[in-house]
């Protein structure tokens, strides 16, 4: 985690910019319905002629909202691009430096699996999940000065689902940690079990073992779709269940 997060300070001019530019995104996305408010409001008091001012603003807040989104896309993923390549690029340089030993012990489709699935991981989590959780903190805050300027009393009405929200989000949270580490082992097993059947060909051909290898083969790919499915499936309920507990 450590070294995740000396990555992240490494680029965070990348991630400044890019939670800047999501800021702005945001920011226009909640002004617009403002705009359209006014523009129906003058619409109601006969004010034709104020229409086309409007619609000249909210086409610039949709070009604003263009680029900004182009570049929070630029900076934030970049960001988890580069990071992925740096960590890829020193996973290397650590597995040139170990002895025959290590590799006799550890099955290098493990490693494999390190140096591309477990990466791809790591980039998601440092693009994505930093968008998400900027975003988040930005929309949160922008909903809840709304909503309080509107109604304070209403505002607490809607948070009262909060606490539970928050226990199933840890309960799930967990669950969906402990089903992805499966997935992971089971790519980690098919990596080995792929290396192994290309690595020993010959070997295979010469005992006629070709359709034991594929049976097995076949088998962990089956698992690996299996615990895929019970990964998504967890996914499949966590979201909705947020959503109906947020609609409370």
């Amino acid at each position: 985690m450590r070294g995740i997060l000396r990555q992240l300070w490494r680029y965070r001019l990348w991630l400044l910019a890019g939670v800047l530019a999501l800021f702005i995104v945001d920011a226009a996305q909640l002004v617009s319905p403002l705009i359209v408010r006014a523009a129906v409001d003058d619409l109601v008091l006969g004010l034709e002629a104020n229409l086309p001012r409007y619609a000249l603003y909210l086409v610039g807040i949709a070009g604003a909202v263009l680029v900004f989104r182009f570049l929070w896309r630029l900076f934030l993923f970049g960001a988890g691009r580069r990071i992925e390549r740096d960590l890829r690029a020193r996973l290397y340089g650590h597995l040139l430096t170990l002895s025959p030993s290590f590799y006799a012990l550890h099955p290098t489709g493990d490693l494999m699996a390190h140096a591309t699935n477990d990466l791809e991981a790591v980039r998601r989590a440092c693009g994505m999940g930093v968008l998400l959780g900027a975003d988040t903190v930005i929309m949160t805050s922008f909903a809840l000065l709304a909503m309080v300027s509107i109604s304070p009393r209403l505002t607490l009405q809607a948070f009262v689902p909060l606490p539970l929200i928050t226990l199933v989000v840890l309960g799930f949270g967990r669950l969906i940690h402990r089903r992805f580490e499966r997935v992971q082992e089971s790519f980690a097993h098919l990596t080995e079990r792929v290396r192994e059947a290309v690595s020993g060909i010959r070997i295979l051909r010469a005992f006629a073992r070709e359709e034991g290898m594929g049976r097995a083969f076949e088998g962990d790919n089956r698992k690996f779709v299996q615990l895929n499915m019970a990964l998504v499936r967890v996914w499949g309920v966590f979201r909705p269940l947020i959503g109906l507990l947020a609609g409370l």
